[in-house]
């Protein structure tokens, strides 16, 4: 009876807070047109992603790309980037690369971050412009250097795999480490996404270098440290790293119920990408979840159990193999 009145209320509370947000969203959207019917050009472009992601106005493309337009061309670097995005995606309007460079670049031009970065994507990948990594690689280093997160964890990236780059673990870590760090996440960037995601992403990728000693030093407790600031942030992946570091007492005391209490934050179909390339502990570790029923969706398969703890035997891991030998005896 307790948990049920306590969910209720939980619930009424969420159902509430929802309202608010709602109610501030469609007050937000009156302030705008006041201010865009006198020209003022922010308020415009605000109109525009209000209507682009359903903010206090139903969602209506079209408008959105309008009011996008009439801001991007009264020079507003954020309406810019929109509507560079909206030809990039073909989102009311139709799909045109070399339009959504154009707007890229006035954006980037104006000294934009964000528009920097986007234009350069377009170079990396050769988006409506000839394919130039060495020119996206400036473009990212103008947005990396200006504090963009996304362009410093893309950096890293680039860095990390050699991908029109030569590979560099060391300058890749240096640019994890940057992303890594960022605390501010009230910037939006073109894809909706605020900036601690990507500082999230970089802070796994931080831990799995100090993991595996790749451009750092080997650390576990670095490794720990990283994976639990972006495992509280919600990170499947680094939850998943967390649990079998715990299991084994790496970088922290070995404790198989903190190991469980993170395994069982972890959604484990979205981590079996992850665990494919890995070594044969990670691939152990979720034969045991799968066995065990651990995970946030409590998916226990013995079958799945059996693939893992298989994949985790080629590579020679003795639990695993003692745990087929004891299949096999049932």
């Amino acid at each position: 009876m307790g948990n049920w009145y306590l969910l209720n209320n939980k619930e009424d509370a969420i159902a509430k807070l929802e309202k608010e947000i709602k109610d501030r969203e469609k007050e937000a959207v009156k302030c705008y047109c006041k201010a865009a019917d006198q020209g003022h050009i922010g308020a415009i472009a605000k109109l525009g992603y209000c209507y682009e992601t359903d903010r206090g106005v139903n969602k209506d493309i079209n408008k959105a790309v309008k009011f996008y337009r009439q801001a991007a061309e009264a020079g507003d670097p954020e309406a810019q980037i929109r509507l560079g995005f909206c030809y990039d995606e073909g989102e009311g309007v139709e799909k045109d690369f070399q339009q959504a460079v154009q707007w890229y670049r006035k954006a980037a031009d104006q000294g934009s971050p964000n528009g920097q970065r986007c234009l350069g994507r377009c170079y990396f990948f050769g988006h409506g412009v000839e394919k130039d990594p060495q020119e996206a690689l400036r473009l990212y280093n103008k947005a990396a250097n200006q504090g963009d997160v996304f362009a410093q964890y893309e950096l890293g990236n680039r860095y990390f795999i050699g991908d029109g780059i030569a590979k560099d673990t060391k300058e890749a870590c240096k640019w994890y480490r940057k992303a890594a760090e960022h605390l501010d996440d009230s910037y939006i960037d073109s894809n909706f996404y605020p900036q601690y995601l990507y500082s999230m992403f970089a802070q796994v990728q931080l831990g799995n270098c100090y993991f595996k000693g790749e451009g750092v030093e080997k650390d576990y407790k670095q490794a720990v440290k990283w994976y639990r600031k972006a495992a509280e942030q919600g990170a499947n992946e680094a939850k998943f790293c967390l649990g079998v570091c715990y299991k084994n007492g790496w970088g922290v005391q070995k404790n198989m119920q903190q190991a469980k209490k993170w395994f069982n934050h972890v959604s484990l179909s979205m981590i079996e990408d992850n665990v494919k390339d890995s070594d044969d502990e990670a691939k152990y570790c979720l034969g045991l979840c799968y066995k065990n029923g651990w995970g946030v969706f409590h998916e226990k398969s013995l079958k799945k159990a059996e693939k893992w703890f298989s994949e985790a035997a080629k590579l020679g891991h003795e639990e695993a193999k003692q745990e087929l030998q004891s299949k096999q005896k049932q």
